[in-house]
């Protein structure tokens, strides 16, 4: 009996800690993203990172190995992040996309897929710190552009052409399918690295449902005269 309570305490402890370390983890991994989004990889110290975050400096160490082991698990985590959001029709696009599609699914799924990334970039306060990081990583490629690459940018925009070559009609896609998803994907941006102009611009006061849904609406009709139209003759 007292054996089976000293393991329960045992395991709760196990819990406890586990708990702890998660959310000391999941706190670095938040500040670190905003740090580096701001000032870039070379001008952020570890000991600002820990400071900010409020835990010891070797809990950097103790969880992550280094600076830069630091900087990659962002990455990851960001990464992590949008498939939690898109995973699910994802993986039933590809599913799909193993036998032959209707034009009409195709354009239908790469709704359902630019609905999901609508909600998660233009109106997840979370996205905007995450923004300023994959953003500078555009502009100065340091050690965490070839997961975003590999992991995210790549596979998606891959995903998202296939869609518009079958919603096109075509059996594969094309260079020109590529460009197509390439711009519907950057349709996005002015709504999330652009805010401010965005929101200037059309003169909201901010970008809640009521808004999400107008800059959905004109990415569908974007969508429509996408798989309305044909591929250009080689």
């Amino acid at each position: 009996m007292l054996k089976d309570k000293v393991s329960g305490t045992t395991r709760n402890r196990h819990s406890q800690r586990y708990s702890k370390g998660a959310d000391t983890r999941r706190q670095l991994l938040e500040v670190a993203i905003i740090a580096f989004g701001e000032s870039g990889y070379a001008s952020v110290t570890t000991r600002q990172i820990a400071d900010t975050a409020g835990v010891a400096l070797p809990a950097i160490q103790y969880y992550f190995g280094s600076k830069e082991g630091l900087y990659l698990a962002c990455a990851e985590e960001i990464v992590g992040r949008y498939k939690t959001t898109t995973s699910e029709t994802a993986q039933f696009a590809y599913t799909l996309l193993k036998r032959s599609v209707a034009p009409s699914e195709a354009r239908d799924l790469l709704k359902r897929i630019f609905s999901g990334l609508t909600t998660l970039l233009v109106t997840s306060e979370n996205s905007q710190l995450w923004a300023t990081f994959v953003a500078r990583e555009i502009r100065e490629p340091g050690p965490a552009f070839e997961i975003l690459f590999n992991n995210l940018w790549k596979p998606g925009t891959q995903l998202v052409a296939e869609l518009v070559a079958r919603a096109k009609g075509q059996q594969q896609a094309d260079e020109e399918a590529t460009i197509d998803a390439l711009l519907l994907i950057a349709a996005l941006v002015p709504f999330q690295t652009g805010r401010p102009i965005a929101t200037r611009t059309l003169k909201w006061r901010q970008i809640g449902d009521a808004q999400r849904e107008k800059i959905l609406a004109a990415i569908n009709r974007q969508i429509d005269r996408i798989a309305a139209s044909k591929a250009s003759a080689a």
